[in-house]
């Protein structure tokens, strides 16, 4: 049974991927030829959601007790994005990595 903490990131961190993806022309390959101006409000859209998930990445971890997590944003490019949270060895005082 999957606890309400791991149900609500996953539906967060959904929502926020369909939203970018919304936001990027062709699902995320550039096929305009404005390609620098919709690179940048890509990328200020991409900073705002970010944001967001960060926040809620943070209380999901308070919320449900999580001592770390590593969360990646993507597109069928690669990678958008990449961040962690959190000490991946809680007695060592070791941060998470994305590595």
């Amino acid at each position: 049974m999957q606890s309400s903490l791991a149900r609500r990131i996953r539906m967060s961190v959904m929502i926020v991927l369909l939203w970018v993806l919304t936001l990027v022309p062709g699902g995320g390959v550039s096929v305009s030829p404005v390609a620098a101006q919709t690179d940048d409000a890509v990328t200020q859209a991409l900073a705002r959601v970010i944001n967001e998930l960060e926040a809620e990445i943070r209380r999901g971890m308070l919320d449900g007790q999580i001592p770390s997590i590593t969360v990646a944003l993507t597109d069928r490019a690669g990678e958008l994005w990449a961040g962690a949270y959190g000490e991946s060895n809680l007695w060592a005082g070791t941060p998470a990595s994305t590595q």
